[in-house]
């Protein structure tokens, strides 16, 4: 077995309750602290926990579960720190496809910071707000995933804001060039921002042109092609062009990962299904 089968196995097996009492877990504690599992009692209200393990590549890597899903993650090669881990974190780096200039993006949903932690590593031009709630997924990042080595490296120019996405646009007047959406409850996207009611949100939030993107993760079938269909939809009626662009980790998930973006602008993007708002149709 691949040695991260056997973590996903043990964190699932917790996840999903084996783990029956209190006294079980620390009996535990010491066999987790010696293979790099640590608990994360409140993340999300739900069980989290930080592992090291592999990438398909079989190079060392750490990653954060909640609900049983892999969040985020980084490497844990020094030269690699900064570099998206997973398809779909990497695949925002499709905003500079756009003549776009951007200077201002904004992230909702911490997980391990991956994606900020890049963006503001590699863009010395780029200011990277993020919003996100749960101190013990922040706390996760600066203990586990190098974040204080980022802010201090970047001249803080990632700010941190400890809100709900839902609030924080709610009552902000900032305006940004590239909103990201990767708010997730474990394996369900966080409701306060889906669907067309966190694209209109998200719109007034955007200069002309700017981008909302969003990370939709669906299962494989008829059912997954149907729930990017209904994100496609929402999105296009909110704004003027829509894109789809596949980004899945076929040797790290089951799962189906599918970069969405909205936009009034007229832009194209490297690798979109042709369309814009594909009827998707399986074999």
């Amino acid at each position: 077995m691949h040695k991260s089968d056997s973590y996903k196995r043990i964190a699932l097996a917790l996840a999903a309750g084996t783990a029956a009492t209190l006294g079980f877990v620390v009996k535990l504690s010491q066999q987790l602290k010696d293979m790099q599992l640590h608990i994360l009692w409140k993340a999300r209200q739900q069980p989290s926990f930080v592992y090291d393990t592999e990438d398909d590549e079989g190079r060392p890597m750490r990653v954060l579960s909640v609900g049983g899903r892999w969040l985020s993650g980084c490497s844990l090669d020094e030269s690699l720190r900064t570099t998206p881990p997973f398809a779909y974190l990497r695949s925002f780096d499709h905003m500079f496809d756009t003549a776009l200039p951007i200077s201002k993006v904004l992230v909702v949903g911490g997980g391990a910071y991956s994606y900020p932690k890049h963006l503001v590593s590699s863009r010395d031009e780029i200011r990277v707000d993020v919003v996100e709630p749960d101190h013990a997924i922040t706390q996760a990042a600066y203990d586990y995933f190098f974040l204080k080595d980022c802010i201090e490296r970047t001249a803080d120019r990632l700010r941190i804001i400890p809100q709900y996405g839902h609030d924080y646009l709610s009552e902000s007047i900032e305006l940004y060039d590239v909103i990201i959406n990767d708010a997730f409850d474990g394996a369900q996207p966080s409701p306060e921002l889906a669907g067309e009611r966190g694209a209109l949100l998200a719109r007034d939030h955007l200069i002309q042109g700017g981008l909302y993107m969003l990370n939709v993760v669906c299962s494989s079938g008829m059912r997954g092609v149907q729930s990017l269909q209904r994100c496609v939809e929402e999105l296009g009626r909110v704004f003027t062009s829509v894109h789809v662009i596949p980004c899945s980790d076929e040797g790290l998930s089951d799962m189906d990962n599918y970069l969405v973006i909205g936009s009034d602008g007229a832009h194209s993007f490297i690798g979109e299904l042709a369309g814009g708002a594909p009827q998707l149709e399986l074999d």
